[in-house]
């Protein structure tokens, strides 16, 4: 009998109760197991009884044997790939059954070339002594709960156990020694090499300090979020109502000098970038609009510089301060924001029925596009702009915007970005009546995607054409 049939029938006896039996037939599934000679098949093999005995309960006593046994085998591997999978399971088994000190040992054991399952093995102990200090904060045994604390490797689970810590003593009327913990808690946050556990520590340690009106402390926390990390702007974002507490009662006292000045330490340009932003609502709000432009002017993100300069420009238009609202564009920093600005301008003043000034600016607009380097994009920017103009009742500037657009997609060596790019301006065209020049833009975006050299990417771009319009044969 092979061992997958005898771990089906350990697990078949398991689930009818004969627990005795079930590990008998565990224990002779290892056996077999330890005999297959190549050692990459035996790696599997031992995970696959792993991967059965995780469901299930067996008593400590009655388990230990088998594990023993296991163990053996593992250790006879000498694939360091299957060999750490093993280990870093049996570790986390051997965590939960508090045989803390042979998980430690078998940790050691795991190749260094396998640095994920040392870190995956870490974690696992980290978070055993991490169960450990609750349990003494539980009994209020600050001081063991401390020693445990120091003691663990794993950085993400010291942290937390130091935030857990903190807060205990906290609640207990002893600020000083709690504010000590907080601090050290931030400090090996910091540490954490994974952006996202570092940023999700943080996150948990300033909401508990701000709670508690810590806003010193909270400040503190978050000037040490590094700038690095961008790629979660959810929990940035998050962060960033904490982030202007600190500020609020200057803000609220009129002190914006002060509160800037503040927020300038942060590290993180994306939560500098959106407190900035709050408080130069404020400003515009109180009248102040020369005052928020200089602190928006401060904001280092590019993408949030644009998103104020945008509200700016809006509240500009709405008071009909068209002028000083164009002066603003060559502050924002890329130069497609610039185009969508300038439109935005453009249409403000159709609205208001000042169209010579608004050919003045949607000119401009086309000026900064046709300076755009790349092809591809300076014919999506030229789109944009054509667009704007179309829909403002600017039709005849809008076919001129569409025809430049045409002419710098034909230039585009890609046959593939050409033709797609192409079918979006007929569809575009077609959209607006203009049937006889989407015909011919279509014919030229088909005759693009014909040149395309692989088959199977020229049979899918030829695919989306026929999507966008059902009359043109492939």
């Amino acid at each position: 009998m092979n061992y997958k049939k005898l771990i089906k029938k350990a697990e078949l006896l398991y689930n009818n109760g004969l627990i005795d039996e079930s590990i008998d037939m565990y224990d002779k599934s290892v056996e077999k197991v330890a005999k297959i000679p190549q050692h990459s098949y035996r790696g599997r093999a031992i995970l696959v009884i792993l991967e059965s005995l995780n469901r299930k309960k067996l008593p400590n006593d009655k388990a230990s044997p088998l594990f023993k046994k296991l163990i053996k085998v593992v250790e006879g591997i000498s694939s360091d790939y299957y060999k750490s999978r093993a280990l870093v399971e049996i570790v986390g088994k051997l965590c939960n059954k508090k045989s803390i000190n042979k998980a430690i040992e078998l940790y050691n054991l795991i190749p260094n070339s396998r640095p994920y399952g040392k870190s995956e093995a870490l974690y696992k102990i980290s978070k055993y002594f991490h169960k450990q200090v609750k349990y003494q904060l539980g009994k209020k045994h600050f001081d063991k709960a401390v020693k445990i604390a120091e003691s663990i490797e794993g950085k993400y689970w010291k942290s937390r156990s130091f935030a857990e810590i903190a807060e205990s003593l906290y609640n207990e009327g002893l600020v000083d020694e709690s504010l000590k913990m907080y601090d050290r808690a931030v400090e090996i946050a910091v540490d954490v090499s994974d952006d996202y556990y570092n940023l999700d520590l943080l996150s948990e340690i300033i909401e508990s300090l701000s709670n508690k009106g810590l806003y010193d402390k909270v400040h503190e926390a978050i000037k040490k979020i590094p700038d690095s990390i961008k790629y979660h702007d959810t929990k940035l974002l998050n962060l960033v109502d904490f982030a202007y507490e600190v500020v609020e009662p200057l803000c609220n006292k009129g002190d914006y000098d002060k509160a800037v000045e503040i927020i300038r330490e942060i590290s993180n340009s994306i939560i500098k970038s959106n407190v900035l932003i709050i408080i130069s609502k404020l400003l515009w709000q109180k009248g102040q609009i020369n005052n928020a432009i200089d602190v928006i002017r401060i904001i280092e993100d590019r993408y949030w510089k644009s998103i104020a300069f945008f509200k700016v420009i809006e509240i500009l238009c709405n008071k009909e301060l068209y002028d000083k609202a164009i002066s603003l564009v060559n502050d924002i920093p890329c130069e497609g924001n610039k185009v969508v600005a300038l439109c935005k301008i453009g249409k403000f003043l159709c609205k208001k029925g000042l169209s010579d000034k608004a050919v003045s600016v949607y000119t401009e607009s086309i000026n900064i596009a046709e300076k755009l380097p790349n092809d591809r994009r300076k014919s999506r920017i030229l789109l944009i702009i054509a667009e704007s103009l179309y829909n403002n009742g600017l039709t005849n500037e809008a076919i001129n915007t569409y025809d430049k657009a045409i002419q710098v997609a034909e230039s585009i060596k890609n046959n593939r970005k050409k033709s797609i790019i192409l079918t979006k301006i007929g569809k575009m065209l077609y959209n607006k009546g203009l049937e006889d020049k989407a015909t011919l833009v279509y014919s030229k975006s088909v005759e693009s995607a014909k040149k395309i050299n692989r088959k199977y990417k020229r049979s899918i771009v030829l695919e989306y054409i026929s999507k966008k319009i059902n009359y043109v044969n492939e």
